[in-house]
């Protein structure tokens, strides 16, 4: 392609609905995609917690479990914190909290545990393991085209496995690269095409 921005998308939709595993090194049609935007949130979540947005998606998630309404109430429920990161560890701090603040202890000390996993292992076998101890594989397979789904988290653990080796175990970094990549960026897109893996790749002619 010429200008993979503009159709790299299409392509990428059509290549995987034909079942063909397909890479872009732009990035956006699979950062567009709804599970790998929330799974980014939990592992951004993992990195620094005090991020209100990344937060939200999170605890919505398979990972948290929670309802909107619920945590719309949560916030409610603490009207002198600032930020709803705050709100949060005040339900998880609070004895009277009930239901939903057992669950925020749950969520937080779930946090922790994949922090020090993380130290433990390599990025992408860190995401592996996230992957189905989060909940995501069992979740996303119940939705709607989910092999398809849980193949665009697996292409992010191969991405993150192909960072590791190259970058170094960071998750803060890798982060940022997606970051950089779903914004438009594409300096670093060859160090995550996925070492190994069996996909079509989706270039500019040229390169």
């Amino acid at each position: 392609l010429r200008t993979v921005h503009n159709q790299e998308k299409e392509f990428l939709d059509a290549l995987s609905e034909a079942g063909v595993p397909a890479w872009s090194e732009g990035g956006a049609g699979l950062f567009e995609a709804p599970e790998v935007s929330a799974f980014l949130a939990l592992l951004k979540c993992i990195d620094n917690r005090r991020q209100d947005v990344p937060l939200l998606s999170a605890l919505r998630g398979p990972a948290g479990g929670f309802e909107l309404e619920a945590l719309c109430a949560l916030r409610l429920r603490y009207p002198g914190t600032r930020y709803f990161f705050e709100a949060c560890l005040e339900a998880a701090n609070d004895a009277e909290s009930g239901e939903e603040g057992q669950k925020m202890r749950e969520f937080f000390a779930r946090l922790d545990a994949w922090r020090a996993r993380l130290h433990t292992m390599g990025l992408g076998d860190f995401m592996d393991y996230l992957i189905e101890d989060s909940g995501f594989m069992a979740g996303t397979l119940t939705l709607q085209d989910g092999a398809r789904r849980l193949q665009n988290l697996r292409q992010i653990a191969g991405q993150a496995r192909s960072y590791g080796a190259h970058m170094g175990n960071h998750l803060d970094g890798f982060l940022a690269t997606c970051e950089n990549l779903r914004t438009g960026g594409e300096s670093m897109g060859a160090v995550l095409l996925p070492q190994g893996e069996q996909v079509v790749r989706v270039m500019k002619s040229g390169r």
